[in-house]
């Protein structure tokens, strides 16, 4: 540990020398003193420098922070700039000048070049017009001057689901926003992970601007919004109005805003202030004033009344695996799931992560601290059913999605009642790997003409696995199976037993771990997402092989069927192959 710190400060140390020696030479650069440093900690290094700025001599501090070269040094104006604070964009309040993008890498083998191009920019930002930056990235504005995120808004559905008007609920710090008060609960009550709920459903009124506000233009009070709704959107001016005259509780108002890429998106929460009960207005009977009277009078106070202004975030499906790049024409998609063990737990949850946008999950079995290993469950949900553990987990991580669960046998669900939903799912996975379950599921498919059907599983020790889709056209699971389940096109072939017995009971394992699990997952997942797109209709199987060593080092060889099918290497592969139909497959025949 000591040595490693030692090479560090070396490689620092040696980026300084060069900095100072650089600027020593530039009668314009001075040398800050220790008790200069001490007052700006935590910096070690820094220096000053006045440049000319509007007519103005500014003072410019330049520090070099501990992870210097390999990030550029930090540019500041001396003392709080609070005159360029929302007058430039690259200026924040302390005074730190943003000269970089966060996301900017640096030529840490030039430190000296790294300084000097750092300080050019800092001088051109200060003497350059850089307002329209406000509006291009106005989401990083729009409330740094209220001291910071104090409320965050949610926005549950897409912005082509809200119309002008639609409901807001305030959540703690969050302002949840959606078309109705079920989509709002809804969302909650999976986000909490628990049924919920919500308080008072409130009025949000969502305005159309032109183009981004400038910061001039941000509004502080009822009365500077309700300027804007004016301007901007007289339609919606009288519902505001009513909300300020008629109500004292909170409301928001959802600015909409055109930018660069798509919808730029600002919150407002705002107070009603009752105008009608409190404002006496000559001429006219007690609340029965006109709403312009009430906000004329009412104006100072309008004025004084401040609004609390907020970030929006968007979490409904579109924008969420849009940005993963895939999963909105998923949302429509529906999957039934049979078996939540360790591979249909991580089939499921790449599923749920790449859109799908409902999930049925059925299984018979208890999470127990022996599945923790393997399983994208963990110990926070031993002794729950596997199912409705992995339903939660999948809700409260994506709240916009619709995840149902049944704890018991397919057939169980099935003599519930639930025939005709069986049928509206557009795939079926089965990942429980007994021949008893699935040899039914295969024959329904095959004589009702019921959804695709996906078998998913992994061979002993993990050491490969298989995906088959018994599809519209070409072979079904009985194709390829004996009369016990047994695969005939394995990969590997052991001449012992590959169960392990539990000490002391009755239970057999086979021997795997995750990394086997999540290549295998991937594979059924994706050819899940290649039904789900029209891409795989006829019978299909894709099978994993991991690297050949790990078949031999646990006592097996490469079946006849793969053995010139697969190279002999020490990475694993990926082959897929069509699926036909066996002439003597009892079910096909």
């Amino acid at each position: 540990m000591k040595q490693i710190k030692q090479i560090l400060l070396q490689r620092r140390n040696e980026a300084v020398v060069a900095v100072r020696e650089a600027l020593r030479k530039d009668p314009f650069y001075e040398e800050m003193s220790p008790v200069e440093l001490e007052i700006r900690k935590p910096c070690n290094e820094g220096w000053f420098t006045s440049e000319p700025i509007s007519g103005i001599d500014r003072r410019l501090e330049i520090f070099l922070p501990s992870n210097f070269p390999d990030v550029p040094p930090l540019i500041k104006l001396s003392g709080k700039a609070l005159d360029l604070f929302l007058n430039n964009p690259h200026v924040f309040k302390d005074g730190s000048i943003c000269v970089l993008a966060n996301s900017a890498s640096v030529d840490a083998d030039k430190p000296v070049e790294v300084v000097q191009y750092c300080i050019r920019q800092s001088i051109e930002i200060l003497t350059q017009n850089h307002s329209e930056d406000f509006r291009d990235e106005f989401s990083v504005y729009w409330n740094l001057d209220s001291g910071g995120d104090s409320k965050r808004f949610i926005l549950v559905e897409p912005l082509t689901i809200l119309g002008s008007d639609c409901c807001s609920e305030l959540l703690d710090n969050y302002v949840v926003i959606g078309s109705s008060e079920h989509a709002i609960t809804r969302w909650v009550s999976s986000f909490l992970g628990k049924q919920t709920h919500t308080g008072t459903i409130r009025p949000c009124i969502i305005v159309e601007l032109n183009k981004p506000l400038l910061p001039s233009q941000y509004p502080n009070s009822i009365w500077d919004v309700r300027e804007i709704v004016k301007c901007e959107s007289p339609a919606s001016l009288d519902s505001l109005d009513k909300l300020i005259c008629d109500s004292t509780r909170f409301f928001t108002i959802l600015f909409k805003q055109n930018g660069d890429g798509g919808s730029v998106l600002a919150g407002v929460v705002a107070i009603g202030q009752g105008l009608k009960k409190i404002k006496k207005i000559a001429g006219f009977r007690s609340g029965k004033a006109p709403k312009n009277l009430l906000i004329t009078s009412g104006k100072t106070d309008l004025k004084k009344n401040v609004v609390d202004r907020g970030t929006v975030q968007r979490v409904d499906h579109n924008w969420i695996h849009t940005r993963g790049g895939d999963g909105a024409d998923l949302a429509t998609k529906k999957i039934l799931i049979i078996g939540c063990g360790s591979l249909g737990g991580y089939v499921a949850h790449l599923l749920a992560r790449a859109g799908v946008g409902e999930l049925m999950l059925l299984d018979n079995d208890k999470f127990e601290w022996e599945n923790v290993g393997r399983h994208v469950l963990g110990a926070s949900q031993i002794g729950l059913s596997k199912a409705d553990a992995l339903r939660k987990k999948i809700q409260q991580e994506l709240p916009h999605l619709c995840v149902n669960h049944f704890f018991g046998d397919w057939r169980n669900w099935i003599d519930q009642g639930n025939t005709e939903n069986f049928d509206s799912f557009d795939l079926v996975i089965s990942t429980v790997g007994d021949w008893s379950c699935e040899r039914p599921l295969n024959i329904l498919r095959k004589r009702k003409n019921s959804p695709p059907l996906l078998f998913g599983w992994i061979e002993p020790y993990g050491v490969a696995g298989h995906a088959l889709l018994a599809g519209q056209s070409g072979g079904c699971m009985e194709c390829g199976v004996n009369q016990y389940g047994h695969f005939s096109n394995k990969v590997a072939a052991f001449e012992k037993g590959t169960l392990t017995k539990e000490p002391g009971g009755c239970t057999y394992y086979q021997e795997y771990g995750p990394l086997s699990v999540t290549p295998i997952a991937e594979m059924v997942s994706r050819l899940s997402i290649d039904v789900m797109r029209g891409h795989s209709n006829s019978s299909e199987l894709r099978s994993w092989i991991g690297p050949i060593s790990e078949i031999i080092n646990h006592g097996g060889v490469i079946s006849e069927f793969w053995e010139n099918k697969v190279s002999n290497d020490s990475l694993s592969q990926t082959l897929g192959m069509s699926w036909i139909n066996r002439e003597n497959c009892n079910v096909c025949s």
